[in-house]
């Protein structure tokens, strides 16, 4: 067992208190800096006269400026000076006309500080003398050092711990019992009667007939009793109790689907009208929806080829670019899903789908010409230019100025298409695009 454990020491005595250290010396004034130049004053205006001054207390003399000493303890609150008599106040002379503001004398130096005399009264407030010159900050005089740390309390004496008990001794294990002998196995016993149950069958695939009353399952058969079918009407007809089965000729019952698409027809093929809306051909296909329809075709088709039949100048203003619609006003291939109106110069969409739009510029006049696609008046393309001065001969005109633009768009049925040209031209020339020329405008259903 353990010890009971020793009674805790008494507190050791507090340390004494370190002596606190002397104050350091209080830094030398900073030297007074020189003082900036003062901006140039607008003139004084004129002074107004000036009103009677009451009479002036008498200034103490002015003493010496002492060194500074050590900075000592700081000694009682002295008891407040009894205040001064007010002097009369003199009566204000008339507001004189604003005079024109003289230039700013500079500061006289700092007199010495002297012993402070005693208040008189208040005298009439003088005039506002010149603002001096502001000298530089003197700099920070050094901190003094800091005083030694003081001495630290002895630490108390620390309690006896009491001694430890002494363990006791563990006890001894109990030796394990012995285990007992197995009891003798008991007497099995007589075996039940075997239910009733089914008869196994005779070969795969049989099924089982119940009987009559009490209805229990009889011997498995192979095929059903001719006792068990029941008798059928419509289409189909039999006797209750026999297997044979009769199929009326041209009988369309009521309700019979099959009978009823086909009419009376016993052979031969389905009529179309039979199968779905709308006149069957050989170019036509049943789509899902039950409808004969004509299936689109397999590959691109031109919807569009547009050219100029008259010539068109854009001359941009000098000192800026111009945009205008390019006069697309003649077809050589006509769109058969969408239309184009050669009074606007503008496609408008017919089958929403993907579209290949392509466009070529070809004009006379060296500047450098853009084409742009608008889509429902707004910009949503603008293709490449070059220019060339000495050009290249095109059906009789010296073409110098090129543009083209090749994309494909995804366009909604309704959405109007139209071509534009920008001149890049600061220097107002104009571009030509010639009639009958190479300019094109091309639209390509996918």
């Amino acid at each position: 067992m353990a010890g009971a454990t020793g009674d805790t020491g008494p507190q050791g005595l507090q340390g004494v208190q370190g002596v606190t250290g002397a104050t350091g010396a209080t830094g030398a004034q900073g030297i007074q800096g020189v003082a900036g130049a003062t901006g140039n004053t607008g003139p004084q205006g004129l002074q107004g006269v000036q009103g009677v001054t009451g009479a002036t207390g008498a200034t103490g003399a002015q003493g010496i400026q002492g060194a500074a000493g050590a900075t000592g303890n700081t000694g009682p609150q002295g008891l407040q000076g009894v205040q001064g008599v007010t002097g009369a106040t003199g009566a204000t002379g008339a507001q004189g006309i604003q005079g024109v503001a003289g230039a700013t004398g500079d500061t006289g130096p700092q007199g010495i500080q002297g012993v402070q005399g005693v208040t008189g009264a208040t005298g009439i407030t003088g005039a506002q003398g010149a603002t001096g010159y502001t000298g530089a900050t003197g700099s920070v005089g050094a901190t003094g050092a800091i005083g030694p740390q003081g001495i630290q309390g002895v630490q108390g004496v620390q309690g006896v711990t009491g001694a430890t008990g002494v363990t006791g001794a563990a006890g001894v294990t109990g030796a394990t019992g012995a285990t007992g002998a197995t009891g003798a196995t008991g007497v099995t016993g007589a075996p039940g009667a075997t239910g009733a149950g089914f008869s196994i069958g005779t070969a795969a695939n049989q099924i089982y007939i119940t009987g009559s009353s009490p209805f229990a399952p009889t011997n498995p058969v192979t095929t059903l009793p001719a006792s068990a079918e029941p008798a059928h009407t419509g289409d189909v007809t039999n006797t209750a109790g026999s297997l044979a089965l009769s199929i009326t000729t041209n009988s369309p019952t009521t309700g019979n689907n099959i009978v009823t698409a086909l009419g009376q027809a016993n052979s031969g093929t389905i009529p179309a009208a039979r199968l779905g809306t709308g006149s069957g051909s050989s170019t036509k296909y049943l789509d899902g929806t039950g409808a004969f329809s004509t299936p689109s075709g397999g590959g691109s088709t031109v919807e569009l080829l547009a050219t100029m039949s008259t010539s068109q100048t854009i001359t941009p203003p000098s000192g800026s670019t111009l945009t205008a619609d390019v006069n697309f006003n003649t077809t050589s291939v006509t769109p058969t899903y969408g239309s184009f109106n050669t009074s606007t110069y503008s496609y408008t969409v017919g089958t929403t789908g993907f579209y290949l739009i392509t466009v070529n510029l070809a004009a006379t006049g060296n500047a450098l010409i853009y084409p742009n696609i608008y889509v429902n008046g707004t910009a949503t393309d603008v293709g490449v230019g070059s220019n060339n001065a000495n050009g290249t001969s095109i059906g009789g005109n010296i073409i110098q100025a090129r543009g083209t633009i090749s994309t494909v768009k995804k366009l909604t049925a309704g959405d109007v298409v139209k071509i534009g040209l920008t001149n890049l031209n600061l220097a107002a020339l104009g571009v030509t695009l010639p009639a009958n020329g190479p300019s094109t405008f091309t639209i390509t259903k996918m």
